[in-house]
């Protein structure tokens, strides 16, 4: 904590101002005095860290002063301490009700003022301190989340292609099995290889390779797109170089679409082939539709 924190006292008596003014200086506050005509323009153009203040005062008194105070944004979390010959219950609990954080009653010691002020700083401060290490931990809690965000992209990615894995590719088959069983609704998958891989990687080499399965991983998503029917966003690539693109619900009479616009597309080596399959269970029709790519070479 700051041991100069700036003070405002407010009050029309200038006895009083001269009394406290005093007290805080010597322990070495920084004090400003305002009556109660400027005491809202003081208060918003010094920002106190504390602020002293008088009920009785023309002509808006503490209350009215206290509820202003507390509804500008600039002071609403300033502490207030309200300075009061009235003693009964009362007028504490009205000025309580306006935002007052602590009541004093005259005459006062100096003693009790210095205890009270420094405990609705160390208050402020504490609160201060808090509201920080909140914004701090959201940041982190944020910073965390897109983390995990990052890396479960990066978990259900292929590192050369950038689309989707094998592992990505297991989870969203079985879980659209699961609801398209439920629904009781077709399911159709095409599955498209690329023809002669390993001679293409063999005479031109592995970097070449590796652009040709790019190119095509890139061009799967788009040709998909032009389809006007249901896809799941998602092409995969598995360690035969073939890719399973977005299954298509019911609609196997989209296949020769497919077909035609792969066909239409430019590739580094032979247009990839497609096929379709159906089975009762997911992993089935993976391995029949593998069969019906497989006997066609």
């Amino acid at each position: 904590m700051d041991a100069a924190e700036n003070l405002l006292i407010v009050d029309d008596q200038p006895d009083n101002l001269r009394v406290l003014a005093a007290i805080l200086s010597e322990q070495g506050y920084k004090v400003s005095e305002a009556l109660s005509g400027a005491a809202l323009e003081s208060a918003h153009l010094q920002r106190p860290d504390l602020i002293l203040l008088d009920i009785n005062l023309p002509p808006m008194n503490g209350y009215e002063l206290c509820a202003a105070l507390k509804a500008a944004a600039i002071t609403r979390e300033t502490p207030i301490i309200f300075l009061s010959g009235l003693r009964d219950a009362a007028h504490k609990i009205k000025a309580f009700a306006v935002g007052a954080d602590d009541y004093m009653t005259k005459p006062f010691q100096a003693e009790e003022v210095l205890v009270r002020v420094r405990q609705q700083l160390t208050l402020q401060w504490q609160r201060q301190q808090l509201q920080q290490e909140i914004q701090k931990r959201k940041q982190i809690e944020e910073a965390l989340r897109q983390a995990n965000l990052e890396l479960q992209r990066l978990v259900n990615l292929d590192g050369l292609t950038q689309v989707a894995n094998r592992r990505c590719f297991d989870e969203a088959l079985q879980r659209e099995w699961r609801r398209l069983q439920r629904e009781r609704s077709p399911v159709s998958l095409i599955l498209c290889d690329v023809d002669f891989f390993k001679a293409y990687n063999d005479h031109y080499g592995h970097p070449a390779g590796d652009r040709c399965l790019k190119q095509v991983a890139q061009r799967s998503p788009k040709i998909v797109a032009d389809l006007p029917m249901w896809w799941l966003d998602m092409v995969e690539k598995n360690s035969q170089s073939s890719y399973p693109t977005p299954w298509l619900k019911g609609q196997s009479g989209w296949l020769n679409k497919f077909r035609l616009l792969w066909l239409s597309s430019t590739f580094p080596m032979r247009v990839p082939r497609s096929a379709i399959g159906s089975a009762s269970a997911w992993e089935l029709l993976a391995q029949r539709l593998a069969e019906t790519l497989y006997q066609r070479d």
